[in-house]
């Protein structure tokens, strides 16, 4: 369930949210976002099927926890099973340095998220730059670039403000998010006889 006593007030004040419970499709858990407003599913990419904070925190009882729209600039970073013995791996530690705005424990307590905000111009080049680098773990949802809800859980590390990013983001894209290079592939696929698609990274 979502602490809302410890959520940023930035996200109180100005996102948009669903609710959304542990079901499984295809034999695999799965978090449905629903719409707090008719109870019927949320659509991540529209904007009509979310609320404000307090419409869906009245009803968050009957649900799993709360989730956040990624609309109007407001953007986020996954970082899977990056915490051990509650301390984030190194790759974790970097980013959140980087990045420095609202940060909180995923639902299993196991990874992270980053809430922050960039620019109306900013343009995400997906043909340079992956969306979800499955390798690390890592996967970034953008304004505009992305259609996925975001699961709040309030349980924060450190400052609660939502910063704007968009150098910062950059940074970590360049680090730990660049598409490998074709001709890097086609050498990756020479030595092992097999190549890697989006997917497996």
């Amino acid at each position: 369930m979502t602490n809302t006593q410890n959520l940023s007030a930035a996200l109180k004040e100005s996102a948009l949210f669903c609710v959304w419970k542990k079901e499984e499709r295809g034999g695999k858990p799965t978090k449905i976002p629903y719409n707090p407003i008719t109870g019927g599913k949320a659509q991540p990419n529209n904007k009509a099927t979310f609320a404000p904070f307090q419409t869906a925190a009245t009803v968050m009882e009957s649900y799993d926890g709360l989730g956040i729209g990624i609309f109007d600039g407001l953007c986020a970073i996954d970082i899977d099973h990056c915490i051990k013995d509650g301390k984030p791996s190194e790759m974790a530690a970097d980013i959140i340095s980087t990045m420095d705005s609202y940060t909180e424990y995923s639902p299993s307590g196991s990874g992270v998220h980053i809430y922050f905000t960039v620019s109306a111009g900013f343009q995400y080049n997906k043909a340079k730059y992956y969306i979800n680098n499955q390798k690390s773990g890592l996967e970034v949802y953008i304004s505009g670039a992305t259609q996925k809800y975001v699961t709040v859980t309030g349980n924060a590390i450190g400052t609660r403000v939502i910063m704007e990013r968009g150098e910062q983001l950059q940074k970590v894209l360049d680090k730990y998010m660049l598409r490998r290079k074709p001709d890097e592939a086609r050498g990756k696929h020479e030595q092992t006889s097999f190549s890697l698609s989006d997917d497996d990274t």
